[in-house]
């Protein structure tokens, strides 16, 4: 129970309950949290139905199946505390919610939610789990039921707490305002036939957490429980107790036992029990009252190593051995239950003919009977002497009677057992098992016969006083075994003795040596497996078997070398024919794996200055992580199979590779090369050439590295033409720009080549002519000069005259003139690239614009004809 709304109480954490029924079927109540708690079909509900629930199970008496399983409980937490049977077959719950959901069912005492935590009880099918009736118990404020019980005449009774005004029969006993309640109700829950509460009349803390209920064959109503300063509140002052109480003071946390009469009508009993000092308690667990009324309690008890909890003399033990709590346990008969029997024969309920006995009532009734069992007349005392005559075995039937009680009668059996002098005998048997040096005796005289004493002397210093013995010597001997059988109500003795020789065992032990006399601890190794065997047996004759097909040996320690992989099963049998067991076999099994030997080794590419040296693993290959380890020779160091290493100095370096396995007989290995790293030379491509229009040739001159070897230069011209000389001349066949490349190498260690590449212009054999078009106009003096010459050059300048002092650089032009005239234009084309020039030059004229005007004198005007 892990809801904290529900654990109320200090160990409600634990709180549940297991019953038995008369068939011994097996039934529990608890509280889940898991939603695969393991639930039968028809129940009452297969589903976690919130965070927490309460459960109940049925199991058969041999709990080899659940017979039905159920959670209990809405859609907020549950918690189930007490289950039990009825007469009618049916299975009745009882525990915390708060749940406002809650399954009930029409009709019950209380169908709705009361608030905060509520009581409930269940009425289940105890065939299928299924739900009968279910009812809320409780009030508006906090409320929970702790046990169920139910009468001989199947009303249900529950006992449990509350802070609320919990209804209260009228003309019943009852503390009011208390927070402890008992209602009894019919079995399907919808009628309340009595209610009431007890306490210290105040309702504000609960006073006791219950641990134990009962209905007795009389109706009274018996409770347990416990209170004080651990639990989460309240305490166990001021309860109500009356004057015969077994103990009327409490320190505030003690135990408190209360019997109410039938129907509640009256307090019947009422006790606190626990010591003055201490804090008695339980955590969690329930206890017991019998059906008569007797309190079987167990009690968290003598916490802080006191031992002031009230004990009897003959107990166990009246003090506390620990330095903390100890378990204590109680029982107290507080029945009210009707007329019981009970009694006993003194001295004892044997002896020798003739026997005289005292026969002690333990009677609560008014009137007795005795029968002797031996055709004597009843006897009505109630402590009467007899006198046994003959031998024989005799049952007494003592019958106690008040009609005033409920039950009005009661039996109880004694049985007495009479000897004749004489009549005893001694004698035994016995089987030797020499294994574990052990002897059974077994009696063969007088047997069965009560007040007969048996002593067996064993010859080693020990004795028993049962009358079969198993007895283990320390060693193997020779023993004088005495038995004595002693009629004690006769005090006759008979006497039986006797010898046994128990021989030794021998033993067939040895360990496994490796080949330094080293004991192994894994007894496995690596082909081929030398071992030494170290011979631990008793024993006068040795026969060894290897295991491997070799021959037996019968040295005292052999030495064996398995040379091929395997499993081998030594086995040793060790034999002395003067031994209890002639020999022994003892077995080692021994593992011989294959070795695996290593291989350390490796190759490299890379031996430059600032270049990287790619070394890789030539031996063996696929190892785990850390299988391998590079030394460089540098400082620097590698764990990869196939490392990549950058040395940034030239110089000598012993390279190491270390190969390693850590699996089993894997054999490292080891390997060293010398490596060169020599100083890188750059090499540098550049160069010049030389170009003129008067031909196609280009001359080429290297201004890069010079003097290589032959083929370290390789020219690209452009044009898909190479060659490999170092100062080539190239006959271009078309005019044009060709991109020219030139790379530098050399096949001797350790140069790092270059390549330049440059954009060449070549130009040849292009004739310029200047000639242009010219359009003039006489209405604003303009001129348009076009371009007409012709020309394969590239790279061309223009450069106009315009006669004017104007010049134009533009291939054509537009111009105006500031007044008509005659002008010369000189056109100039120039190729840049090859430097010539080709002019050509037209004069053009402009001529002035004829203007046709005139003006009227008005004063010239006459007459027609004018």
């Amino acid at each position: 129970n892990m809801a904290n709304e529900l654990v109320h109480n200090y160990g409600d954490q634990a709180r549940g309950e297991v019953f038995i029924d008369e068939v011994n079927q097996i039934y529990v109540a608890s509280s889940t949290r898991s939603s695969d708690f393991p639930t039968s079909g028809g129940s009452m509900s297969q589903t976690l139905n919130g965070q927490q629930d309460g459960c109940a199970f049925k199991m058969a008496s041999n709990l080899s199946g659940l017979l039905w399983s159920t959670f209990i409980g809405g859609s907020a937490d549950e918690a189930s505390y007490s289950i039990k049977v009825t007469e009618d077959d049916e299975a009745l719950i009882c525990g915390g919610t708060n749940s406002s959901n809650f399954p009930t069912t029409s009709g019950v005492v209380k169908p709705n939610y009361g608030g905060d935590v509520d009581g409930y009880i269940l009425n289940l099918s105890n065939s299928s789990g299924s739900l009968n009736h279910g009812s809320y118990m409780g009030t508006l404020f906090y409320d929970q039921s702790y046990f169920v019980e139910v009468d001989e005449f199947g009303d249900i009774y529950v006992l449990g707490q509350t802070k609320g005004s919990y209804p209260v029969s009228p003309d019943v006993y009852s503390n009011l305002n208390s927070a402890q309640f008992i209602h009894k109700m019919s079995a399907n829950l919808q009628t309340s036939i009595l209610s009431t509460v007890f306490g210290n009349g105040s309702r504000s803390t609960i006073d006791i957490s219950p641990t134990a209920f009962l209905i007795d064959n009389c109706e009274n109503v018996y409770v347990s429980g416990w209170g004080g300063n651990v639990n989460n509140e309240g305490n166990t002052n001021n309860l109500p107790i009356t004057d015969d109480a077994y103990q009327s003071n409490t320190n505030g946390s003690d135990f408190y036992f209360l019997v109410l009469e039938k129907d509640f009508n009256s307090l019947r009993y009422a006790t606190y029990f626990g010591g003055s000092t201490t804090s008695e308690h339980v955590d969690g667990g329930t206890s017991r009252f019998d059906k008569k009324g007797v309190i079987y309690q167990a009690v968290c008890a003598g916490c802080g190593g006191s031992s002031a909890f009230p004990t009897t003399p003959g107990v166990w033990s009246n003090t506390n051995g620990s330095s903390n709590c100890n378990l204590g346990t109680i029982k107290m008969d507080v029945g009210f239950s009707g007329v019981f029997a009970a009694g006993e024969a003194q001295p004892n309920a044997f002896g020798c003919a003739p026997f005289v006995v005292n026969f002690q009532s333990f009677s609560n009734g008014a009137y007795f009977a005795w029968n002797f069992g031996d055709g004597s007349p009843i006897d009505s005392t109630e402590n009467p002497e007899h006198i046994y005559v003959n031998a024989g075995i005799y049952d007494v039937m003592f019958i106690a009677i008040d009609s005033s009680l409920c039950v009005i009668a009661d039996t109880a059996y004694l049985q007495i057992t009479v000897t004749e002098p004489g009549s005893i005998s001694a004698s035994y048997d016995y089987d030797v098992s020499c294994e574990d040096l052990s002897v059974t005796l077994i009696n063969t005289g007088t047997s069965g016969v009560e007040g007969i004493v048996y002593n067996w002397d064993m010859g080693d210093g020990t004795t028993y006083d049962e009358e079969f013995v198993i007895h283990i010597y320390d060693q193997p001997g020779t023993y004088i075994i005495v038995l004595t059988v002693t009629d004690v109500a006769c005090q006759i003795d008979s006497v039986a003795t006797g010898e046994i020789t128990i021989l030794p065992m021998i033993n067939s032990d040895f360990s496994v040596l490796d080949a330094d006399f080293n004991v192994l601890t894994s007894n496995i190794g690596c082909a081929p497996f030398e071992i030494n065997l170290q011979n631990n047996s008793g024993g006068t004759e040795f026969i060894w078997d290897f295991g491997d097909g070799s021959p037996p040996q019968t040295d005292f320690e052999p030495n064996i070398v398995y040379v091929d992989p395997g499993v081998y099963e030594i086995t040793l049998i060790a034999i002395d024919p003067l031994s209890c067991n002639l020999s022994d076999t003892s077995l080692i099994v021994i593992q011989v794996f294959e070795t695996n030997y290593l291989l350390a080794d490796f190759s490299y590419t890379g031996n430059c200055a600032d270049s990287l040296f790619v070394f890789t693993n030539t031996g063996t290959s696929g190892l785990p992580v850390d299988g391998y380890f590079w030394d460089f020779g540098d400082g620097s160091t590698s764990t990869v199979e196939n490392p990549i290493h950058p040395y940034a100095n030239s110089g000598t370096f012993q390279v190491t590779l270390f190969v390693n396995d850590t699996g089993f007989c894997s054999i490292p290995d080891t390997t060293s090369n010398e490596i060169q790293v020599i100083e890188n030379t750059i090499l540098l491509a550049d160069f010049e050439f030389t170009a003129n229009c008067d031909d196609s040739l280009v001359i080429f001159e290297n201004t890069g590295s010079l003097g290589l070897p032959p083929n370290s230069y390789l020219w690209d011209f452009g044009d898909g033409s190479t060659v490999n000389i170092e100062n080539p001349i190239h006959n271009y066949l078309v005019n044009g720009t060709y991109i020219v490349s030139l790379i530098v190498s050399d096949t001797g260690l350790c140069i790092v080549p270059d390549t330049t590449i440059f954009p060449i212009t070549v130009v040849f054999g292009l004739e310029l002519i200047a000639d242009f078009n010219s359009l003039e106009s006489c209405e604003d003096t303009s001129v348009i000069a076009v371009n007409t010459g012709t020309s394969d050059v590239i790279n061309v300048g223009y450069l106009w005259d315009m006669g004017d002092s104007v010049f134009y650089s533009t291939e054509d032009v537009s111009h105006q003139y500031d007044q008509p005239g005659t002008y010369t234009i000189t056109f100039q084309l120039t190729d840049l690239f090859c430097d010539t020039i080709a002019t050509a030059s037209q004069e053009i004229e402009l001529l002035p614009s004829i203007l046709a005007d005139f003006t009227v004198d008005p004063g010239l005007g006459g007459c027609s004809p004018f």
